[in-house]
């Protein structure tokens, strides 16, 4: 289970003692001004260590750009989405981008 956006609206600290979530899911945001706005880099970096001290995973929406993702890594973020990684797939698209490529990667075969 995720608690997604938080961070946002009602999406809020005690959530985290009252739901047994696995991943909190940084709004976007945040993650696309952090490298040039201090103040929403401190709130992603909280965020991640405030998942990591409640043994959760934290997935960074909205990731546009190698320079965040790499970022977002040092930080710790475990997981991330957005444009850098792929714009929005149907079912046939992801399988074949992704199912089959990892899987025909995985067995040695060249995609």
């Amino acid at each position: 289970m995720a608690i997604d956006d938080f961070g946002m609206g009602h999406s809020s600290l005690s959530y985290l003692r009252n739901i047994e979530a696995d991943i909190l899911k940084i709004d976007m945001f945040y993650i696309r001004n952090m490298l040039n706005d201090s103040k929403n880099m401190a709130i992603v970096k909280t965020i991640i260590s405030t998942a990591q001290i409640f043994g959760m995973k934290t997935l960074a929406e909205g990731v546009e750009d190698v320079e965040t993702a790499n970022a977002l890594k040092v930080l710790g973020c475990d997981y991330a989405q957005g444009y850098f990684y792929s714009y929005p797939l149907t079912i046939s698209e992801f399988e074949e981008k992704w199912i089959k490529h990892n899987h025909n990667s995985q067995s040695g075969l060249n995609s």
